[in-house]
Protein backbone atom coordinates (compact mmCIF):
# COMPACT_ATOMS: atom_id res chain seq x y z
CA UNK A 1 0.00 0.00 0.00
CA UNK A 2 1.31 3.41 -0.93
CA UNK A 3 1.82 5.39 2.28
CA UNK A 4 0.25 8.46 0.68
CA UNK A 5 -3.04 6.65 -0.01
CA UNK A 6 -3.62 5.51 3.56
CA UNK A 7 -7.39 5.67 4.01
CA UNK A 8 -9.14 5.86 7.36
CA UNK A 9 -12.55 6.48 8.78
CA UNK A 10 -12.00 9.44 11.12
CA UNK A 11 -13.84 10.02 14.35
CA UNK A 12 -13.41 13.23 16.34
CA UNK A 13 -14.08 12.66 20.02
CA UNK A 14 -16.62 14.87 21.70
CA UNK A 15 -16.63 15.84 25.34
CA UNK A 16 -12.92 16.57 25.54
CA UNK A 17 -11.70 18.83 28.33
CA UNK A 18 -10.86 22.41 27.43
CA UNK A 19 -7.76 22.61 25.26
CA UNK A 20 -7.55 18.85 24.60
CA UNK A 21 -8.07 17.83 20.98
CA UNK A 22 -8.23 14.24 19.86
CA UNK A 23 -8.93 12.24 16.75
CA UNK A 24 -9.33 8.50 16.24
CA UNK A 25 -8.85 6.78 12.90
CA UNK A 26 -9.91 3.34 11.77
CA UNK A 27 -7.81 2.26 8.77
CA UNK A 28 -9.73 0.48 6.02
CA UNK A 29 -7.43 -2.51 6.42
CA UNK A 30 -5.00 -3.84 9.01
CA UNK A 31 -1.70 -2.00 9.05
CA UNK A 32 1.86 -2.95 9.84
CA UNK A 33 3.32 -1.27 12.94
CA UNK A 34 5.21 1.18 10.70
CA UNK A 35 2.02 2.21 8.90
CA UNK A 36 0.14 2.42 12.23
CA UNK A 37 2.74 4.94 13.38
CA UNK A 38 2.47 6.85 10.10
CA UNK A 39 -1.33 6.95 10.41
CA UNK A 40 -1.13 8.26 13.99
CA UNK A 41 1.29 11.00 12.90
CA UNK A 42 -1.05 11.91 10.06
CA UNK A 43 -3.85 12.38 12.62
CA UNK A 44 -1.54 14.46 14.78
CA UNK A 45 -0.71 16.72 11.83
CA UNK A 46 -4.45 17.23 11.24
CA UNK A 47 -5.01 18.12 14.91
CA UNK A 48 -2.09 20.54 14.97
CA UNK A 49 -3.29 22.29 11.84
CA UNK A 50 -6.78 22.74 13.27
CA UNK A 51 -6.06 23.35 16.96
CA UNK A 52 -2.55 24.79 17.12
CA UNK A 53 -2.30 26.62 13.80
CA UNK A 54 0.73 24.62 12.65
CA UNK A 55 0.86 24.01 8.90
CA UNK A 56 2.94 20.86 9.14
CA UNK A 57 4.09 18.32 11.67
CA UNK A 58 7.12 19.81 13.47
CA UNK A 59 10.25 17.74 14.12
CA UNK A 60 9.73 15.31 17.00
CA UNK A 61 12.39 14.53 19.60
CA UNK A 62 12.30 12.17 22.56
CA UNK A 63 13.39 12.99 26.08
CA UNK A 64 15.65 10.81 28.26
CA UNK A 65 12.67 8.58 29.12
CA UNK A 66 11.58 8.16 25.50
CA UNK A 67 8.63 10.56 25.69
CA UNK A 68 8.12 12.43 22.40
CA UNK A 69 7.94 16.23 22.25
CA UNK A 70 8.30 19.15 19.86
CA UNK A 71 11.59 21.01 20.45
CA UNK A 72 10.39 23.92 18.27
CA UNK A 73 7.01 24.11 20.09
CA UNK A 74 7.61 23.13 23.73
CA UNK A 75 4.20 24.47 24.82
CA UNK A 76 2.33 22.05 22.51
CA UNK A 77 2.01 18.58 24.05
CA UNK A 78 0.87 15.45 22.27
CA UNK A 79 0.64 11.71 22.45
CA UNK A 80 -0.07 8.94 19.97
CA UNK A 81 -1.41 5.42 20.27
CA UNK A 82 -2.24 2.63 17.87
CA UNK A 83 -3.26 -0.97 17.72
CA UNK A 84 -3.67 -3.16 14.65
CA UNK A 85 -7.00 -1.64 13.59
CA UNK A 86 -7.17 1.80 15.21
CA UNK A 87 -4.95 4.84 15.67
CA UNK A 88 -5.31 7.98 17.76
CA UNK A 89 -3.64 11.31 18.36
CA UNK A 90 -4.14 13.80 21.18
CA UNK A 91 -2.83 17.35 21.47
CA UNK A 92 -3.09 19.56 24.56
CA UNK A 93 -1.63 22.66 26.22
CA UNK A 94 -0.13 20.50 29.02
CA UNK A 95 1.25 16.98 29.47
CA UNK A 96 -1.03 14.36 27.95
CA UNK A 97 -1.01 10.60 27.41
CA UNK A 98 -3.35 8.31 25.51
CA UNK A 99 -3.98 4.68 24.70
CA UNK A 100 -6.38 2.85 22.41
CA UNK A 101 -6.80 -0.92 22.45
CA UNK A 102 -9.18 -3.45 20.96
CA UNK A 103 -11.24 -4.95 23.79
CA UNK A 104 -9.52 -8.18 24.84
CA UNK A 105 -11.28 -11.44 24.02
CA UNK A 106 -10.46 -13.12 27.31
CA UNK A 107 -8.91 -12.48 30.70
CA UNK A 108 -7.17 -15.15 32.74
CA UNK A 109 -5.59 -15.19 36.17
CA UNK A 110 -2.05 -15.30 34.79
CA UNK A 111 -2.65 -12.10 32.81
CA UNK A 112 -4.16 -10.27 35.76
CA UNK A 113 -1.35 -11.43 38.08
CA UNK A 114 1.24 -9.93 35.71
CA UNK A 115 -0.61 -6.71 34.85
CA UNK A 116 -2.87 -5.62 37.70
CA UNK A 117 -2.44 -4.47 41.28
CA UNK A 118 -4.64 -6.04 43.96
CA UNK A 119 -6.95 -2.99 43.85
CA UNK A 120 -7.23 -3.24 40.06
CA UNK A 121 -7.97 -6.99 40.33
CA UNK A 122 -10.82 -6.22 42.75
CA UNK A 123 -12.22 -3.69 40.28
CA UNK A 124 -12.09 -6.37 37.59
CA UNK A 125 -13.89 -8.93 39.77
CA UNK A 126 -16.73 -6.48 40.44
CA UNK A 127 -17.36 -5.89 36.76
CA UNK A 128 -20.11 -7.69 34.83
CA UNK A 129 -17.88 -7.66 31.69
CA UNK A 130 -14.32 -8.59 32.61
CA UNK A 131 -13.00 -8.18 29.06
CA UNK A 132 -14.17 -4.57 28.78
CA UNK A 133 -13.15 -3.88 32.40
CA UNK A 134 -9.63 -5.24 31.86
CA UNK A 135 -9.21 -3.22 28.66
CA UNK A 136 -10.51 -0.11 30.46
CA UNK A 137 -8.04 -0.53 33.32
CA UNK A 138 -5.18 -1.25 30.92
CA UNK A 139 -5.80 1.80 28.71
CA UNK A 140 -6.03 4.00 31.81
CA UNK A 141 -2.72 2.60 33.11
CA UNK A 142 -0.95 3.12 29.80
CA UNK A 143 -2.35 6.64 29.27
CA UNK A 144 -1.31 7.69 32.80
CA UNK A 145 2.21 6.31 32.35
CA UNK A 146 2.58 7.91 28.92
CA UNK A 147 1.44 11.24 30.36
CA UNK A 148 4.07 11.13 33.10
CA UNK A 149 6.84 9.85 30.85
CA UNK A 150 8.03 7.61 33.70
CA UNK A 151 7.53 3.87 33.37
CA UNK A 152 7.75 1.86 36.62
CA UNK A 153 9.45 -1.51 36.13
CA UNK A 154 6.57 -3.46 37.69
CA UNK A 155 3.52 -3.20 35.41
CA UNK A 156 1.26 -4.01 38.37
CA UNK A 157 2.33 -0.72 39.93
CA UNK A 158 1.43 1.39 36.93
CA UNK A 159 -1.35 3.68 38.14
CA UNK A 160 -4.72 3.63 36.42
CA UNK A 161 -5.21 7.29 37.18
CA UNK A 162 -3.43 10.58 36.64
CA UNK A 163 -4.52 14.00 37.75
CA UNK A 164 -7.35 13.46 35.27
CA UNK A 165 -8.15 10.46 33.06
CA UNK A 166 -11.14 10.01 30.81
CA UNK A 167 -12.05 6.70 29.26
CA UNK A 168 -14.34 6.29 26.29
CA UNK A 169 -15.77 2.93 25.30
CA UNK A 170 -16.20 2.36 21.58
CA UNK A 171 -18.00 -0.65 20.09
CA UNK A 172 -14.83 -2.77 19.70
CA UNK A 173 -12.22 -0.56 21.39
CA UNK A 174 -11.50 1.29 24.59
CA UNK A 175 -9.51 4.49 24.76
CA UNK A 176 -8.21 6.58 27.60
CA UNK A 177 -6.67 10.03 27.76
CA UNK A 178 -4.70 11.25 30.79
CA UNK A 179 -4.35 15.03 30.92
Amino acid sequence: MDEMTLEMTLRPLGGMPSGVASLVGFPRRRLSPALQSLAARRLLAMLLREHAGLDSLPPIAVDENGKPWFPDHPSVFFNLSHCDDAVMAVAAPSEVGCDIERVVSGVDEELTDVCLSETQKRQLLLSPDTCRAFTRIWTRKEAAVKRSGLIPDDVRQWPSSAPRVITLPLPRHMLSIAY
